[in-house]
């Protein structure tokens, strides 16, 4: 049984509120079971998503170690997310949930957009240069800035 970062599969089970309807959902043989591989890629389905909008702005995954509400913000999306994942596998999915998952994915465009903020995410460093045509070196070797370039759009003709 594995975990993600936002979201175990305990509280999964938590959230649907019984293990039966959750098998119903995981588990293609009736019997019964909770089929913790199906369960356990719905999760990982839904960080990837929550991942994919927020490391547009935050380091990704986002450490829920030390920030309880941001931890029960995120685990109240990778639930959302997980749900629906699961739904999806036995159509049609009741507007509801529908309607959730697109709140969700709004939710995680705008804070992708930086309409919305995620306190106590830990953003990316800045970059030490603000030029991006700076010079770089590898090794004993100086690669030319741009000022030193042999060919140029000028002198290059239509190539």
């Amino acid at each position: 049984m594995a975990d993600g970062s936002y979201i175990t599969q305990a509280q999964v089970i938590a959230l649907f509120g019984s293990e039966r309807e959750l098998a119903s959902l995981t588990n293609d043989t009736a019997t019964g079971v909770v089929n913790t591989e199906a369960l356990d890629d719905a999760i990982q389905w839904g960080e990837g998503v929550i991942n994919s909008y927020v490391a547009v702005r935050h380091l990704t995954p986002v450490d829920v170690s030390t920030d309880t509400s941001l931890a029960a913000y995120l685990r109240r999306i990778a639930g959302c997310l997980a749900e629906y994942k699961l739904r999806i596998r036995k159509p049609p999915v009741d507007p509801s949930t529908q309607e959730r998952y697109d709140q969700t994915i709004a939710t995680l465009a705008s804070l992708a957009a930086g309409e919305i903020a995620l306190p106590g995410a830990e953003t990316p460093a800045a970059p030490t240069s603000q030029n991006p045509l700076a010079s770089f070196s590898y090794g004993n070797r100086t690669l030319p800035s741009v000022s030193n370039r042999i060919f140029s759009r000028g002198t290059s003709g239509r190539l």
